[in-house]
């Protein structure tokens, strides 16, 4: 990912430019998935994942420093973070079940 084109599209939906967003998608997406995927070990989870992440790209773009790291950083930093919450809510979701299972029915 070229660091420079990435700021320049941070930059662009801080200025509340979809287009920038769709193409910040489109050069960040496969990594994103990846890590999503490697954490969550589900298809379905790291899809949504995935889908999280540039949600909240969107409305925290303005958050963004580049003085404390690369666009890069912050975007795998959000994508790992949803994706760690991801699987402490199934975890917490399979436990329930398991100590209630009048919840299934």
């Amino acid at each position: 990912m070229d660091d420079a084109l990435l700021a320049a599209l941070v930059k662009e939906i801080q200025s509340g430019k979809e287009s920038a967003l769709a193409l910040l998608y489109d050069h960040t997406v496969g990594r994103v998935y990846k890590l999503a995927l490697r954490i969550t070990a589900n298809h379905a989870d790291a899809e949504e994942v995935t889908c999280d992440v540039y949600q909240q790209i969107w409305r925290t773009a303005a958050l963004f420093d580049p003085i404390r790291g690369l666009p890069c950083q912050w975007i795998m930093a959000i994508a790992r973070t949803r994706a760690l919450d991801r699987c402490r809510r199934s975890q917490t979701s399979r436990a329930l079940l398991r100590a209630d299972p009048a919840l299934l029915q």
